[in-house]
């Protein structure tokens, strides 16, 4: 692909006017090339200011004439860049010993060739036995997913923890908000990995715009935890900046073994949060929707010799995932839409990661 093709891939990808299928990509391959393109962009002032035109306007041609000359440069003149894009854009091949020759589009029997759906194989006795093979194989497997799918629609066999009530929080705790999750089924797993847990931290391409990273992601085991430790895995934070109002926000994710350790944990923090601070301010519970099983809120204001100071902070449990986050610190006053943003942004990408999947969710206004 010619440089000019290349970045008309990846301007259909960055705005999202065209769908995976109008660019000839799969929704995977569209996602990491509009993820390249942003950081990409995101790097530099003047790209940064050209995603916020075309996130307020996709479809405006000053943005987009900006955004295709910015990345028709970067294309240019860094060959990492397009290498990155390259190999998202690359299909995939697949081969397996003799019998699976090439990926072909379409299907039939020809001479000497079976092709089936995207695999091609050779004609020959063994692979029609084979074929016989699978094709028994897939009938059986198509049956049991019809029963499980049964199961599931009727209810029976599904693990729905008692804590996956119609409520959140805790009615009797400082801060606690009703709401929260709903009876649905669910597999979710411990967080047992360094890893997956600093995945459901946001990136730069899941915060808002116009945030910017501040402290790399910093992972601590729980043997290394000294008060209200039990059942924590694993603890890890990271820190961003919103320059254009000198606010932070400090996102705190704890994954527990169990989720009636979550619940102790959750109740911890809660606890904290009402106690007074060193500079004698205490946290006033606050208004935010619900959001996890168990989800809190509260606001800080302190007059800092100059002027006064906002900060919010929220609480919140996904399963046996805890999150603490802190936003604000500077003179003006808070939009709890944000907090909330971030609150429902880390529950999900928490939700994703205990499902074995690659947290992906990002922080939304809309």
């Amino acid at each position: 692909m010619e440089s000019d093709g290349l970045v008309s891939v990846v301007m259909s990808a960055l705005t999202g006017l065209a769908s995976s299928a109008g660019t000839g990509l799969g929704t995977a391959a569209t996602e990491e090339v509009r993820r390249l393109a942003r950081e990409r962009l995101g790097s530099s002032d003047e790209g940064s200011a050209t995603l916020t035109q075309l996130d307020e306007a996709p479809s405006a041609p000053g943005p987009q004439e900006e955004a295709r000359a910015q990345l028709a440069t970067a294309i240019t003149s860094d060959p990492e860049f397009v290498r990155r894009l390259r190999e998202a854009l690359e299909p995939a091949h697949v081969r397996a010993g003799s019998d699976i020759n090439t990926i072909t589009i379409g299907g039939g029997v020809e001479k000497s060739t079976i092709t089936i759906g995207p695999v091609t194989l050779q004609n020959t006795p063994g692979a029609r036995a084979s074929l016989t093979a699978i094709v028994a194989i897939l009938a059986v497997l198509i049956a049991l997913g019809l029963y499980g799918g049964v199961k599931w629609l009727t209810g029976e066999g599904t693990d729905i923890p008692s804590s996956l009530g119609e409520s959140g929080g805790n009615g009797s705790d400082p801060g606690a908000l009703p709401g929260g999750g709903k009876n649905t089924p669910r597999k979710m797993m411990p967080i047992t990995e360094t890893g997956q847990l600093e995945a459901v931290l946001p990136g730069v391409d899941s915060i808002l715009n116009g945030w910017s990273l501040k402290t790399p992601a910093n992972t601590f085991s729980g043997k290394a935890c000294t008060t209200s430790c039990a059942g924590i895995l694993w603890e890890s934070t990271v820190t961003f900046t919103d320059p254009s109002a000198n606010n932070v926000a400090v996102f705190r994710v704890l994954s527990y073994r169990t989720e009636k350790s979550a619940e102790a944990g959750y109740k911890d923090f809660l606890t904290a949060a009402a106690q007074p601070s060193d500079d004698g301010l205490k946290g006033r519970p606050m208004a935010m929707s619900a959001v996890g099983e168990q989800t809190a809120a509260f606001a800080t204001e302190g007059y800092n010799g100059n002027a006064t100071t906002y900060q919010m902070a929220s609480i919140n449990r996904a399963g046996t995932v805890v999150s603490r986050i802190v936003y604000g610190g500077g003179t003006r006053e808070l939009d709890t839409n944000v907090l909330l943003a971030f609150t429902r942004m880390v529950d999900e990408r928490a939700r994703q990661g205990q499902r074995g999947e690659t947290p992906t969710a990002v922080a939304s206004l809309s």
